[in-house]
C-alpha cells in the first residue's frame, strides 16, 4: 500500500536532499565532458538525468548559450564564472538536441554543471530562430518527455525520489509561453537488481495525485 513520506521537499533550485547530494557528486564525478564537435540530429531518448544520457553532448549553439546565461535562473552560475574568471559560458552546461513538436527547429534540454548544486539542475530551451527561450527551469533526478499530440509541445514530467524510494513528480504543460505546472504526483520508487545482463536501477511502482498543495 502507498504511503505519502513524512516531509515534501520544496520544488525549487536546489532541493535540500541528501540523496540528490549523493546523486550529483556521482553524476558529475565523470567531468569534463566532451562536447560534439559535428553536427547531430535529436536524439531519440526520452528520459534525461541519472543514466548515462548526457554522455557525448552536443554542441551549444551560441543564441542558446545566451538565453541561458542570462535567465534568472543562472545566477548562480554567473557568480561561478565571475569567482574563476572565466567568461565562457559553455563550461557549465551540457546539452541534448531534442524534438518537442514535430517541427524540424532543435530544442535543448540542459543540464547545469556548476560543483555544489545538491540536485540535477534542468533547462529546457526553445531553438526558435533567432532567438532561443528558456522554458522551463526544474531540479530533480530526471526530466522526461511525455507523449503528446501531433503539432503540440510534448508535456515533460521532473521526478524526484530519496534514497528511501519515496518521491514526487511535477508535470508541465506549455501554455503558449512557457511550461506550467499541469499537476503533482506522489511517488514510490524500487530498485531493480542487476542481472548479467543489466545494472541495478530505480523503477517507479507507485504514483498517487499529490495531497500537497503545489508550492512553485
Amino acid at each position: 500500500m502507498f504511503m505519502s513520506p513524512r516531509r515534501r521537499p520544496k520544488r525549487r533550485s536546489g532541493l535540500p536532499a541528501p540523496f540528490c547530494l549523493a546523486a550529483g557528486l556521482l553524476f558529475f564525478s565523470f567531468q569534463p565532458f566532451a562536447q560534439s564537435s559535428a553536427a547531430s540530429e535529436p536524439t531519440g531518448q526520452n528520459i534525461f538525468g541519472l543514466n548515462g544520457s548526457f554522455d557525448n553532448p552536443d554542441t551549444i549553439p551560441d543564441n542558446v548559450v545566451k538565453a541561458l546565461i542570462s535567465s534568472k535562473q543562472a545566477s548562480q552560475t554567473r557568480e561561478w564564472m565571475r569567482a574563476k574568471h572565466d567568461p565562457d559560458a559553455r563550461h557549465f552546461f551540457i546539452a541534448k538536441k531534442i524534438h518537442l513538436a514535430t517541427s524540424s527547429e532543435d530544442d535543448f534540454v540542459v543540464l547545469g554543471t556548476i560543483p555544489g548544486a545538491d540536485c540535477l539542475q534542468f533547462w529546457v530551451v526553445l531553438g526558435s530562430v533567432p532567438r532561443p527561450r528558456v522554458v522551463l527551469f526544474g531540479s530533480g533526478n530526471t526530466i522526461e518527455l511525455l507523449p503528446g499530440d501531433r503539432g503540440k509541445l510534448s508535456d515533460l514530467r521532473i521526478d524526484w525520489w530519496a534514497g528511501n524510494g519515496y518521491g514526487w513528480a511535477d508535470e508541465y504543460r506549455f501554455n503558449g509561453s512557457r511550461y506550467v505546472r499541469l499537476r503533482g504526483l506522489d511517488t514510490y520508487w524500487e530498485v531493480k537488481k542487476a542481472t548479467a545482463n543489466s545494472q541495478s536501477s530505480w523503477v517507479l511502482r507507485e504514483s498517487h495525485p499529490s495531497r500537497s498543495a503545489a508550492t512553485q
